[in-house]
């Protein structure tokens, strides 16, 4: 019998492809690569500087609260709630299910992860619409940057990655604040265009190793 984690993951993975797919067949994939449209060399230049950036001060501050955060603070920062459905067999102590659900399956998972890096851009402006759009200064910007890299928690990334995301969310901020919902939906989209095939390359070696 399946694990509630197995078929959880599947429930995903189910619904994730089949909204990648109506969003190419009704346009709107094609709609939101317009972000990168008559973008000037300088920019692309300067997005392939500070996405790296912002993904190695992501990683930079996991490791400290995974290696110098111990006691109960270090069981906070580890949680997510798919440990309370994992068994001791799969081990699982938190990932991003977006990603992880559908990569992880042999075979299909280079569609999913085809039709998963089509709908960045879109799945990058509904966060900026939703944390980013009408925001007046820091003061608002700080804690909506937070509920931003918490609400990643709820596709299952443990509470010290919630925390780190909000090293992004500051940045993708200061983007807004210079040019409003495309600037930061822009950065944000060659952000994850960048981070996406990291973290799944990392789910699919640790599948392939099971």
């Amino acid at each position: 019998m399946a694990s509630s984690l197995t078929v959880v993951s599947y429930l995903v993975a189910g619904a994730m492809t089949i909204s990648c797919v109506r969003n190419i067949k009704e346009g709107y994939v094609k709609e939101d690569f317009k972000v990168f449209h008559a973008v000037e060399k300088n920019e692309w230049l300067r997005l392939s500087v500070v996405c790296p950036l912002l993904i190695g001060a992501l990683f930079a501050a996991l490791y400290g609260m995974y290696d110098y955060v111990g006691g109960a603070a270090a069981k906070v920062l580890q949680f997510s709630w798919l440990t309370l459905l994992s068994t001791p067999e799969e081990k699982v102590h938190g990932t991003n299910l977006i990603v992880a659900a559908g990569s992880s399956i042999p075979y299909f998972g280079v569609i999913f992860l085809g039709l998963l890096f089509l709908n960045l851009p879109g799945m990058a402006r509904a966060e900026e619409e939703m944390f980013r759009e009408g925001t007046k200064s820091w003061k608002d910007g700080v804690p909506r940057s937070l509920a931003f890299g918490l609400m990643h928690c709820i596709v299952g990334v443990p509470v010290a990655a919630g925390l780190a995301l909000m090293i992004p969310g500051l940045w993708f901020t200061r983007e807004y604040f210079q040019g409003g919902v495309d600037r930061s939906t822009r950065v944000h989209a060659f952000y994850n265009m960048i981070m996406i095939p990291i973290l799944a390359y990392f789910i699919i070696s640790t599948t392939l190793h099971k």
